[in-house]
C-alpha cells in the first residue's frame, strides 16, 4: 500500500511538470523588419542557448520558447534586438542600423574589398540608399556633391554626362577626366547605358594609395561602381517593381526679355544716338530714326508704317498685331517616365540578380528625347567548397534627337531665343497681321530672307525638318572564376568583353531657295563607331593573421586591356525627298572616311598590407606599365605608393564614452598619364587625301618628339577618420597635395613654321600640325570634410544628417614659356583658370561711352600708373585675381523617418568661382538692329551726369559687351537636388496581399536654386567658367511607385 501511494505521488508529479512545462513551452510567431520592409536572414536565439531559427524571405519566423526566455533577434549592420516571452505568442521585432558597425562595412577598391576600418586610403563611398529618389539618367549624377569629387552638367539633354574632376584639374591638355571601374573592369561604353536602379554603391578613390594599382588610368582619380547581386532567399525569389512618372522643366528662370514695344523704342534710340554722334542735331537725328527705323529692323509688328514717332515712344495709334515669344516656341515642358523589373534570390550556393528597366525622358530643348532599354542578369556560385564562378552581364539599347544645344549656330535654338526678338514673325504674316495661308490652307514659315542675321532659317521647321539622331548599343560580358587554394589563398581571373556601338544620323533639311536649290542643298551623314574592349585581369590574394595580432594581406596581379576603335563617316547631298535620309537617296556622295585605332595595355601590380592587432597600418603597391604613345627608351612607368595608419583610438580611448573611433592615416606615391589623342607621339606622321585634282596628295599630320615621357602625378595625402559618442557622429578630414610635373602640352609651332597644316586626330576632329612635349609643374591642394550625424533616435523616430565640404587651389608651379588662352593666361604662379582680361572702368558720364583700364608708361616702357580710354583696343589685359574653380563646394542631406513616412532633402552648394557670361553680354549689346536684348538695357545712359553701367544705346560698334570684366559674375549658388517623402504602407495590410513591401513616393529635383546673380542663367557652367548658350539643368517633379512581392 505503501509503495503504490508513493507512485501515486510520483506520477502526480511528473504530470504537473508535464502540464507546467505545456504551459510555459509554446510556438511564438513574428515579423522582423526595418524601417524600409521585412528583412530575411535575421537570427532569432534563445539567449544563452544555441536554439533558434532565421526569418524567412518574408521577414516571418517561428520559434519554441518559454514564458520568461529572452529572445535575440541579430543582423549584420542592426542593433541586437532582445524581447522577453511574455503572455502573447506574437512577437513582431523593428531593428535600427548600428552605427558601431560601421568600420566593418566593406568597400569596393582596387581589384579587392576591404573593411571600411582596414583602408588607409582616401576613400568616399556612396550607397544607393543615400541616393534616394534622385531621378538621374546618368548613374555619375548621383555623386555631385561627394567630398572631393567636382560634378558639373552642363546640358539639359538627358543622357549627357556630365563633367567630372576628383581634387581638381590634373593637366594642362592631357586627358583629365577619371577610370571609371564596372564591377572590377574598365568600363568602354556610355555611362548612360548602365540602369541607374542596378548600382547597389560608388566608391571614389582619390588618393596614391587608393589608385596606384590602376597605374597610369587612375592618375585623375577612380570611380568604382558596383552592381546589385542575388542574396540567399532559400531558394524563394523576390520580385521588385518599381515605376515612376514626373514632369520637367528648366531648374532656372531664363533672362528677362525686352517685349515688342521696348525693342522698337529702343532701335529707336540706337539710331537716333548713331546720328548725334555723326553730327546731326537732335531734331534731324529723331525724324531719320523715326523714318528709318521700319526700313532697318526689316520688320513691323504694329498696324501703323511709321509705329515710333520722333518723340521715341509708340504713337497711340499704333496696334500691337503679334508678338512672338521664341523662347516658349522653341523650350518644351518635357516629361519622365521609367519603370524597372527585379528578380534576384538564391540559395546559399547560388545567387542571382536579373533586371530589366525603360526609360524615356524627353528634354528642355524642343524636340530633344532620350528613351533607353536595360537588360542585366548578375549570378554567382559556389561550385565546390574551393571553387566559385560567376557573370555579369547587361544589353542596352538607348535613342535620341539631340538638337544642337549650345555654340552660336543657327541650329542652336536656345542661341536662336536669344537673339531673334520677338518683332519678328515664325509665320508669313499680312501687313495687317494676319497669316499668309498656303495652297491648302495651312500657315507658312517665315524665313527671313531678308532680315540680314539668322536670314534664310526658320528655327521650328528646321528642329522638325531636321535630325540629329543617335543611336547606342552595348553588350557587356564579365565572367570570373576564383580557386580558394585554402582559406588564406585565393586565385581569381575575370574576363571582361564590352562591345560599344554608337550611330548618329544627321539630316540637314533645306527650304529656303528654288526647288532645286532646296534640293541640291539638303544634306544626310552617316557615322558608326564601334568599339569593342577585352579586359583581362588574374589576381592572387594572401591574408594570414598571426598570433592574432599580426595580420598580412598581399595581392599579386596581371591585367591586359586591348581596345580596337573602328569609325566610318560619309555624307551625301541631293534629296529629293527629305523623308528618304539614306546615303543611297542623295545624288552626289560627298565625303567618305573611316579609321581604325588599336591600343594595349599589359601590366603587373601587386600590393602589401599590414595591421599590428587593428592598432598600427601598412600598405604599399606597385604598378608596371608600358604605353604605346612614348619612344621605346620611355615607354615603361613604375606608379607606387607606401601608406600608413594609426588607430589612435584602440592607443588611448578603447573604453571612451565620447571617442568611439579614431584613425590617423596619410599616403604618399606616384601615378603616371598618357591619355591624349595621338597614338605615337615619338615619329612623324603623314596623312594621305590632300589631293590636289586627281593627284594624290600626302601631308604632314603630326611632328615627333621621342623624349616625350610620361606626365607623372605626384599624390600626397593625410587623413583623420573620427567616431563620437557611440558613433552617433562620424566622418573624415583630409588633406591633400597633388604635384603633376612633366606636364603633356601639345606645342603648336608659328604659322610661319609650317603650323597651319591640320591633321585628324583619333575621333576624327581636326587637329592642327605640332607636337608633344612636357611643359612644365602644376599643383592642386586642399582639404576635405565630410561628417555624418544621428541626431534622434527612438522606436518611432529617426532624424539623420550629412554635410560635405571640399576646396581645391590650382597652381601652375612652373611653365616653360606663359601663354594666352582665350580668356586665360598660363603662366607660372597663376591658376589656370584665373581669368586674364580688359579690366571694366565703368560708363562715362558726360559721353555715355563704355570704358576699361590701360596702363601708362614713361619713355622708357616702364608702367608707371594706369587710366581709362573708350578705346578698346588701346585697354590692358590684367590678371583679375578671379577663378573659375570654387573656393568650396559641397553637399548638405537631412533625413527624417516616422513610423512609416520619410522626408528627405538633399541641397548642393558652390562658392567662389566666377562665370564669364557671354550669354548675358550678347544681349545687352545687338550686334544687329533688332536682335533679342535684356531687359537692363532700359538703364541705358541718355544725358550728360546719368551714372549707369549700361552705355548709350548705339548702332556704332563701342564693343562695349566684348571680354571684359564686365561680364564677370559670381557662381556662387545652393541648390535643392532633391527633396522626397515616401511613405511605406502598413506590414499587417500587406502581408494580406502577398505583398513583401509597397512604397509611394513624391520627388522633386533641382526645384529650387538660390543664385548670387540674377543676370546669370544656371549657375552650373563649365569647368572653365564660360557660358555658351547651353540647355541647363532640369527640374523634374515625380510619382513614384515601389512594390517588392
Amino acid at each position: 500500500m505503501k509503495q503504490s501511494f508513493k507512485k501515486a505521488l510520483t506520477f502526480l508529479a511528473f504530470f504537473c511538470f508535464i502540464v507546467s512545462v505545456s504551459a510555459q513551452q509554446r510556438t511564438i510567431t513574428g515579423t522582423v523588419s526595418d524601417e524600409a520592409g521585412q528583412l530575411p536572414g535575421v537570427s532569432v536565439v534563445i539567449k544563452g542557448t544555441v536554439k533558434g531559427t532565421e526569418t524567412d524571405i518574408d521577414g516571418n519566423y517561428t520559434v519554441k520558447a518559454n514564458t520568461g526566455d529572452t529572445l535575440v533577434y541579430m543582423f549584420l549592420g542592426y542593433e541586437n534586438v532582445e524581447k522577453v516571452v511574455g503572455q502573447s505568442s506574437i512577437i513582431n521585432v523593428k531593428m535600427t542600423e548600428d552605427a558601431n558597425v560601421l568600420d566593418e562595412v566593406v568597400v569596393s577598391v582596387a581589384y579587392a574589398a576591404k573593411r571600411k576600418k582596414d583602408i588607409i586610403g582616401a576613400v568616399s563611398v556612396v550607397t544607393a540608399k543615400e541616393v534616394g529618389d534622385l531621378k538621374v539618367t546618368t548613374v555619375t549624377e548621383a555623386l555631385q556633391g561627394t567630398s572631393g569629387l567636382s560634378l558639373v552638367n552642363t546640358s539639359g539633354q538627358p543622357g549627357a554626362s556630365p563633367t567630372i574632376r576628383i581634387r581638381g584639374v590634373g593637366s594642362l591638355q592631357g586627358n583629365v577626366d577619371p577610370l571609371i571601374i564596372v564591377d572590377g573592369a574598365q568600363f568602354a561604353g556610355n555611362l548612360n547605358s548602365i540602369n541607374f536602379n542596378d548600382v547597389e554603391s560608388y566608391s571614389v578613390l582619390k588618393d596614391a594609395d587608393a589608385v596606384s594599382l590602376y597605374g597610369n588610368r587612375g592618375a585623375n582619380g577612380v570611380i568604382i561602381i558596383k552592381t546589385k547581386s542575388g542574396a540567399d532567399t532559400n531558394g524563394e525569389g523576390i520580385i521588385e517593381v518599381s515605376t515612376s512618372y514626373g514632369f520637367s522643366d528648366k531648374a532656372t528662370n531664363d533672362y528677362s526679355y525686352l517685349n515688342s514695344e521696348q525693342i522698337l523704342t529702343t532701335s529707336w534710340q540706337s539710331i537716333r544716338n548713331a546720328r548725334l554722334d555723326a553730327g546731326d542735331t537732335p531734331a534731324v537725328a529723331s525724324n531719320f530714326a523715326t523714318t528709318n527705323l521700319i526700313s532697318d529692323l526689316k520688320a513691323n509688328p504694329y498696324s501703323v508704317s511709321q509705329p515710333v514717332g520722333t518723340d521715341g515712344n509708340i504713337k497711340s495709334n499704333a496696334r500691337l498685331l503679334y508678338n512672338t515669344n521664341y523662347y516658349d516656341i522653341l523650350t518644351q515642358n518635357a516629361t519622365r517616365q521609367d519603370v524597372s523589373l527585379v528578380l534576384r534570390g538564391g540559395s546559399e550556393k547560388t545567387k542571382y540578380f536579373i533586371s530589366g528597366a525603360f526609360l524615356d525622358s524627353d528634354g528642355f530643348s524642343l524636340n530633344s528625347t532620350f528613351r533607353r532599354y536595360n537588360g542585366r542578369i548578375n549570378l554567382s556560385s559556389d561550385v565546390k567548397s574551393w571553387l566559385s564562378v560567376g557573370a555579369n552581364a547587361f544589353v542596352t539599347i538607348s535613342e535620341s534627337n539631340v538638337p544642337t544645344q549650345s555654340g552660336s549656330l543657327f541650329a542652336n535654338n536656345i542661341q536662336y531665343a536669344r537673339s531673334i526678338s520677338s518683332i519678328y514673325p515664325l509665320y508669313k504674316r499680312n501687313g495687317d497681321g494676319t497669316f499668309i495661308l498656303g495652297a491648302n490652307g495651312e500657315k507658312q514659315y517665315d524665313f527671313a530672307e531678308n532680315r540680314g542675321f539668322f536670314g534664310n532659317y526658320n528655327p521650328l521647321a528646321e528642329t522638325y525638318g531636321s535630325t540629329n539622331l543617335f543611336e547606342r548599343n552595348t553588350f557587356n560580358f564579365s565572367p570570373y572564376v576564383n580557386f580558394k587554394f585554402s582559406d588564406n589563398l585565393n586565385f581569381k581571373s575575370q574576363l571582361n568583353y564590352t562591345n560599344y556601338l554608337y550611330e548618329e544620323n544627321t539630316f540637314n533639311n533645306h527650304f529656303v531657295g528654288t526647288p532645286q536649290d532646296q534640293v541640291n542643298n539638303r544634306s544626310s551623314s552617316k557615322r558608326r563607331n564601334t568599339t569593342k574592349t577585352w579586359n583581362i585581369i588574374n589576381t592572387l590574394s594572401f591574408n594570414q593573421t598571426f598570433n592574432e595580432k599580426h595580420s598580412v594581406t598581399a595581392l599579386l596581379g596581371q591585367e591586359m586591356y586591348d581596345r580596337t576603335f573602328n569609325r566610318l563617316n560619309a555624307t551625301a547631298t541631293g534629296y529629293v525627298f527629305s523623308d528618304l535620309t539614306e546615303l543611297d537617296n542623295g545624288a552626289t556622295p560627298t565625303s567618305v572616311g573611316s579609321i581604325t585605332n588599336k591600343n594595349r595595355l599589359y601590366s603587373f601590380f601587386g600590393r602589401l598590407d599590414y595591421n599590428f592587432n587593428e592598432k598600427y597600418y601598412f600598405g604599399t603597391g606597385v604598378r608596371r606599365d608600358a604605353s604605346s604613345i612614348f619612344h621605346k627608351d620611355n615607354r615603361w612607368g613604375t606608379f607606387w605608393s607606401v601608406a600608413a595608419g594609426w588607430s589612435i583610438y584602440d592607443e588611448f580611448f578603447r573604453g571612451s564614452e565620447t571617442v568611439s573611433s579614431l584613425k590617423l592615416r596619410g599616403s604618399y606615391g606616384t601615378v603616371g598619364n598618357q591619355n591624349i589623342n595621338q597614338q605615337f607621339t615619338y615619329i612623324d606622321e603623314y596623312g594621305l587625301g590632300f589631293n590636289v585634282l586627281a593627284s594624290g596628295g600626302l601631308a604632314p599630320t603630326a611632328i615627333g618628339n621621342k623624349d616625350l615621357k610620361w606626365e607623372t602625378h605626384n599624390k600626397l595625402n593625410v587623413g583623420l577618420d573620427f567616431a563620437l559618442f557611440n558613433s552617433r557622429i562620424y566622418g573624415s578630414v583630409e588633406y591633400y597635395d597633388n604635384r603633376v610635373t612633366d606636364l603633356l602640352y601639345f606645342d603648336t609651332p608659328a604659322p610661319s613654321l609650317g603650323s597651319g597644316g591640320t591633321g585628324p586626330d583619333d575621333d576624327g576632329g581636326s587637329r592642327a600640325l605640332g607636337k608633344w612635349k612636357n611643359f612644365g609643374e602644376m599643383s592642386n591642394k586642399g582639404f576635405e570634410f565630410n561628417v555624418n550625424s544621428i541626431n534622434i533616435e527612438n522606436d518611432n523616430f529617426k532624424w539623420t544628417s550629412s554635410f560635405t565640404i571640399s576646396t581645391n587651389k590650382n597652381r601652375i608651379e612652373d611653365l616653360k614659356q606663359s601663354e594666352n588662352n582665350g580668356s586665360f593666361r598660363w603662366e607660372a604662379g597663376r591658376d589656370r583658370y584665373e581669368f586674364y582680361m580688359r579690366e571694366w572702368a565703368g560708363v562715362n558720364t558726360k559721353t555715355g561711352a563704355p570704358e576699361w583700364y590701360k596702363d601708362v608708361t614713361d619713355a622708357s616702357g616702364k608702367i608707371t600708373g594706369r587710366e581709362k580710354t573708350s578705346k578698346y583696343d588701346e585697354a590692358t589685359r590684367y590678371f583679375t585675381g578671379k577663378s573659375a574653380l570654387p573656393d568650396f563646394e559641397g553637399r548638405l542631406g537631412t533625413k527624417f523617418e516616422y513610423k512609416g513616412i520619410d522626408l528627405s532633402l538633399n541641397f548642393n552648394y558652390k562658392f567662389g568661382n566666377y562665370i564669364y557670361n557671354t550669354d548675358y553680354a550678347s544681349l545687352m549689346k545687338a550686334r544687329n538692329l533688332g536682335e533679342q536684348l535684356s531687359s537692363n538695357v532700359l538703364n541705358a545712359w541718355q544725358k550728360d551726369g546719368d551714372v549707369t553701367d549700361v552705355p548709350k544705346l548705339t548702332t556704332a560698334s563701342d564693343n562695349f559687351n566684348s571680354r571684359s570684366t564686365r561680364w564677370l559674375q559670381r557662381g556662387d549658388f545652393i541648390r535643392l537636388k532633391n527633396i522626397s517623402i515616401g511613405y511605406n504602407l502598413d506590414q499587417e495590410m500587406l502581408e494580406k496581399l502577398n505583398i513583401r513591401r509597397l512604397r509611394v513616393y513624391l520627388s522633386a529635383d533641382n526645384y529650387w536654386t538660390w543664385k548670387r546673380e540674377s543676370n546669370l542663367d544656371d549657375p552650373e557652367q563649365s569647368f572653365n567658367g564660360i557660358t555658351n548658350n547651353r540647355s541647363t539643368v532640369l527640374k523634374t517633379l515625380s510619382l513614384g511607385v515601389n512594390i517588392s512581392l
